[in-house]
């Protein structure tokens, strides 16, 4: 009897430690994704199909990583912008997007590329759906999956100004760039593989 009475305690001694484990492990995990950009990613180098290699300016970033075409895509990285934000034309001589640059460091520069997201037009085009299925975009909290005829975009937007930003390094000689966010990510591999 003693010794059942013994068995039953440790399995609650047992129990209420895995708990107690089991607790802070999910404050710790709380307290660290509060601190987390949701939207940042580790920037991996992209090479360019066209193999070029000239001087970037602060001038020129802009336009080099616009017409940027990253090594086995087919679209430049300001086409895959627009379509990802659903824009009806896209011509890069006057691009429908505020694109701000900064030097980062001597061998390249932080590109910040801010758009309006046409929500109306893409679900007008049935690219994106709303919903509650697997793959749905949702205006409430800005996650949309963007269905082009070529590739599929996530896109992460703010949900009251539909402004998505996509921000890339791009290598002072215009060979390289690194996706620094999930929207850049996007536009940078222009395949469903992310979805």
């Amino acid at each position: 009897m003693a010794g059942s009475r013994g068995h039953r305690m440790t399995v609650v001694g047992l129990v209420a430690g895995l708990a107690l484990v089991g607790a802070a492990a999910l404050y710790v995990l709380d307290n660290a994704a509060s601190h987390l950009s949701g939207n940042s990613v580790h920037p991996a180098p992209v090479f360019s199909s066209s193999g070029y290699d000239q001087r970037v300016t602060a001038s020129t970033a802009a336009e080099v990583l616009l017409h940027f075409v990253p090594d086995q895509d087919a679209n430049s990285l300001g086409t895959a912008m627009c379509t990802a934000t659903g824009q009806p034309t896209c011509r890069l001589a006057h691009f429908p997007g505020q694109v701000h640059v900064t030097r980062s460091s001597q061998n390249r520069f932080l590109v910040s590329v801010v758009m309006t997201v046409q929500v109306h037009r893409l679900l007008k085009a049935g690219e994106i759906a709303l919903g509650s299925l697997p793959g749905a975009s949702s205006l409430t909290t800005g996650q949309l999956a963007v269905s082009s005829d070529s590739a599929i975009y996530g896109v992460k937007m703010n949900p009251s100004s539909h402004r998505a930003v996509f921000s890339f390094f791009l290598a002072a000689n215009g060979s390289t760039v690194w996706a620094t966010d999930w929207n850049a990510l996007g536009a940078v591999s222009q395949s469903a593989s992310l979805q």
